[in-house]
């Protein structure tokens, strides 16, 4: 089962099992007394919850200037909650621990994915999403670049039959296995489901088409049983956004590219 994961920072046993007790198993939680050391690409939101009021607006504070943590969503969990609290919260939201446990797991699901949204990044893989991607295609369509998209063959019939927790390792590990093939240069954003879009030099489009299929034969293929394709559309027959999705998503119907 997906969950996400929870960045715990306090200095009270008692709030962490409180925290424990009512957001497990519906997060994964990690936690520890200090904000050092945040491992940024694996954590979706921070619970600060420290016994001192003045250290819990100075560790959110300092996320939110890190440049690294500002992304994340930080959400501030005590009791009582003054009006003054809220009005000096510089989280994006500040949560009494008293709360029910089911509007507990409501209000930071919802903080997460509204962060998400605003950032339009993919909730599992953190991938940038389809409105980003869109924006990308227009200017490769205007620069002459190459645009691949990634296709898992299959994939509902694999996740069905599998379930989703091992669906959702194969997203990620072909998620991760494009962005080691992705140079500094490149744009790799996911569209949703099983399928990414990269999008590189025209150069370098069928090389790295090639290079990402060896790779995923030699790792996920091997490892689940799945395969991929990777349709590949450029500017020189394609002249909107439009025409090129819907190339690609006929090739990927007819098993071509």
């Amino acid at each position: 089962m997906f969950r996400y994961q929870l960045l715990l920072l306090t200095d009270s046993p008692a709030i962490e099992k409180a925290i424990f007790t009512k957001l497990f198993p519906h997060f994964s939680i990690h936690t520890t007394t200090t904000s050092k050391n945040i491992p940024a690409t694996t954590i979706d939101c921070i619970v600060i919850s420290y016994k001192s009021d003045d250290q819990n607006i100075t560790i959110a504070q300092k996320s939110k200037q890190s440049k690294t943590l500002q992304h994340i969503p930080t959400i501030i969990v005590k009791h009582p909650i003054s009006a003054n609290d809220i009005k000096n919260n510089p989280a994006e939201d500040c949560i009494d621990i008293t709360i029910p446990a089911a509007e507990l797991v409501a209000r930071v699901t919802n903080c997460i994915q509204k962060t998400m949204w605003h950032q339009n990044l993919n909730p599992l893989t953190k991938l940038p999403g389809n409105m980003i991607i869109v924006e990308k295609i227009k200017k490769s369509l205007r620069q002459k670049g190459g645009v691949l998209f990634i296709d898992i063959n299959n994939f509902k019939i694999f996740n069905n039959t599998y379930g989703f927790v091992k669906g959702d390792a194969v997203i990620l590990e072909t998620a991760d296995l494009l962005k080691k093939e992705c140079s500094l240069t490149d744009f790799l954003g996911h569209i949703g489901g099983d399928d990414f879009v990269i999008i590189t030099d025209l150069e370098n489009v069928y090389a790295l088409k090639k290079s990402i299929l060896d790779k995923f034969s030699l790792t996920i293929h091997k490892k689940y049983q799945v395969t991929a394709t990777i349709t590949v559309a450029t500017h020189e027959k394609l002249q909107t956004v439009e025409q090129l999705c819907k190339c690609a998503a006929q090739l990927k119907q007819f098993g071509k590219g």
